[in-house]
């Protein structure tokens, strides 16, 4: 058994998820009398009577991601700026709106784009028929919804985050950093609706509801089938705010210590002699396979966010058609950045009893 302690013995409701989930119950369900107030008593947390989540097998967002890193790598491999491509395309196809910055914005997923279009650069790269049937493919997949854009969601998820709610289910890995609130991952729907409430004061509360209901529902969707490898770090700073009173911390400390029994999810403190400057609130590492994305870091602000995909293209090919600073360099200063935090992280153990010290302090309020 491993939990708090390796010989601690748990009550029925404070089972580790291993057990419980051994035992068929959902392993995001609270334990019995976590929360019985608020938004907890409506939105618990992947309730058993739930249906399962699909299985992942890719999402539009991957494939568009995928469709335009794609076709970026076939125009390096001809030595061509985004600028020249697109005055060919323009040539072959001259009724198409293809321009320097249309280029630009399929080539990182920013705008759909149609199977001519596609058709058309694959004829100015030189890409046979048989990849060019796979292009297409990825064409008609990017075109269906994400889950968080069907009408029922409309409004519950920041435009901002989206390409990063679509990427996230088909991570093989992901390494996640927040230094002053809990990750929305492991949040709890008390937490997260203080969480919003405070960050979005201008919400009222179906609103706010509809937004937590979606994060819920994010977390079902992620904790269904989650990468071979999660390690979520969270700052010791994170566990002394108290965000919606001591009861709502108390339950969602309590969350916090279910989760770090999952068997592929570690969740570790940083302490805060152990905490280092960062020039973000938060920072998220993600892989993909082979076939998939190309490894970035997402960075989420309050009102906007970025990505820092690595450079995937060919050295000699890179070297012919850009200028100026290497477009993974941000993303390699981040990871580096990542790995001293990471180095910093308390480990299990220790995480587990800082986790208990904060559930100790609140249930003491």
């Amino acid at each position: 058994m491993s939990s708090l302690s390796e010989s601690a013995e748990f009550p029925a409701d404070e089972r580790p998820i291993g057990a419980r989930a051994a035992e068929g119950e959902s392993p995001l369900q609270p334990a019995e009398g976590a929360s019985d107030h608020g938004l907890a008593a409506v939105l618990p947390l992947n309730p058993r009577t739930e249906k399962p989540a699909p299985p992942v097998r890719g999402t539009p967002t991957a494939d568009r991601v995928v469709l335009g890193e794609r076709l970026r790598r076939a125009r390096d491999r001809r030595g061509l700026s985004q600028e020249r491509a697109a005055a060919h395309g323009k040539i072959l196809l001259p009724e198409s709106k293809l321009s320097y910055s249309t280029l630009s914005r399929i080539e990182s997923a920013k705008t759909p784009v149609s199977g001519e279009i596609v058709a058309t650069l694959a004829e100015v790269y030189g890409i046979d028929s048989r990849e060019l049937r796979e292009l297409q493919d990825l064409v008609e997949r990017g075109r269906q919804l994400e889950w968080f854009e069907a009408p029922e969601w409309e409004g519950a998820v920041a435009a901002h985050c989206s390409t990063y709610l679509g990427l996230e289910p088909v991570a093989r890995e992901l390494r996640s950093y927040q230094t002053t609130i809990i990750p929305g991952l492991l949040q709890t729907p008390d937490y997260a609706c203080g969480i919003i409430a405070g960050h979005h004061l201008a919400v009222d509360e179906k609103r706010a509801e509809h937004r937590v209901r979606a994060r819920m529902e994010r977390q079902r969707r992620f904790f269904a089938s989650p990468p071979a490898r999660t390690v979520l770090m969270i700052n010791e700073l994170a566990l002394q705010l108290t965000i919606g009173g001591p009861a709502v911390m108390a339950a969602q400390v309590r969350h916090l210590l279910h989760v770090a029994d999952m068997p592929s999810v570690k969740v570790r403190v940083v302490p805060l002699d152990q905490t280092i400057a960062t020039p973000v609130s938060g920072l998220t590492h993600l892989m993909f396979q082979p076939e998939g994305p190309p490894e970035m870091v997402y960075i989420e602000g309050l009102s906007s966010s970025t990505y820092h995909p690595a450079d995937t293209g060919e050295p000699s090919a890179r070297k012919k058609v850009r200028k100026g600073k290497n477009a993974s360099a941000d993303m390699e200063s981040y990871v580096q950045l990542m790995l001293k935090i990471s180095q910093g992280a308390a480990h299990r153990r220790r995480s587990m009893d800082i986790l208990t010290q904060a559930l100790k302090r609140f249930e003491g309020r």
